[in-house]
């Protein structure tokens, strides 16, 4: 028989501080609800999963999580800019801003 370890008070409180992702996806749509924190590293390049870049994209993302893992005191996202296009060999431009409040 299971039996439950976690009052409903712990279960709300840890759901509270970890419903963000790592690093998640920044959108016009979420921003005021995940992205709102600060401070704040948004990582802006052209997010683009197709078979030609997906290495790419995610080689991006994968750095991002190894800092992200180090510094947890800070909120992560990415940002798809479609200015920053992928070229034929693959060399992206990447910019990264920090937001913070006073």
């Amino acid at each position: 028989m299971f039996q439950a370890t976690k009052t409903g008070d712990e279960i709300a409180e840890f759901i509270r501080q970890n419903y963000r992702p790592l690093v998640g996806q920044r959108t016009k749509q979420n921003q005021v609800f995940f992205y709102s924190v600060r401070p704040l590293v948004v990582v802006y390049y052209d997010a683009n999963f197709d078979h030609q870049y997906q290495k790419a994209s995610e080689i991006i993302r994968s750095k991002v999580v190894e800092v992200a893992r180090e510094f947890t005191d800070i909120t992560y996202g990415m940002n798809n800019d479609n200015r920053m296009r992928m070229s034929e060999f693959v060399q992206v431009e990447v910019n990264v801003r920090l937001l913070f409040s006073l």
